[in-house]
């Protein structure tokens, strides 16, 4: 019953990458110098949410085929995306409270913060490998499991 845990926060964290690709789509829309750099970082992320996405749903098949260390993976992966997202949440402009539009400031405090973001993209990158090649093993060993 662990995995239906850990496929659950896996998608909880999923949907939080897909919200984080909008909120990012929507600073690039606001600051016309920063919109190919977050179009470009809210595609990574959206790709990675998906591939999340679909380890959440592979933990939660009928007949699980994984084992205790792959659970302990995918939740080590699962804390690990958690943080990223947040991170680069973080270095994202707040919006004036009134306002849709970005600063002044907040625009040119961004130039700064674009380098720490692209090194979190890079993480992002990492884990997306890996999950991708925990999300095969399952794959496969599902397939093996149905020909026997």
């Amino acid at each position: 019953m662990a995995e239906f845990a850990i496929a659950a926060a896996i998608l909880q964290v999923a949907g939080a990458g897909f919200k984080l690709s909008w909120t990012l789509y929507e600073f690039g829309s606001t600051v016309s110098s920063a919109q190919e750099h977050t179009d470009f970082i809210a595609q990574n992320v959206t790709l990675y949410s998906g591939v999340l996405k679909t380890l959440g749903q592979r933990l939660k098949d009928d007949e699980p085929v994984h084992s205790a260390e792959a659970l302990d993976l995918a939740e080590e992966l699962q804390d690990s995306s958690e943080e990223i997202f947040e991170k680069i949440h973080e270095l994202l402009p707040k919006r004036e409270k009134y306002s849709n539009s970005v600063s002044f400031m907040q625009r040119i405090a961004w130039v700064f913060k674009k380098s720490r973001v692209d090194f979190l993209v890079g993480q992002l990158d990492s884990l997306k490998a890996t999950v991708s090649l925990l999300v095969t093993i399952l794959y496969a060993g599902r397939m093996i499991r149905s020909t026997q």
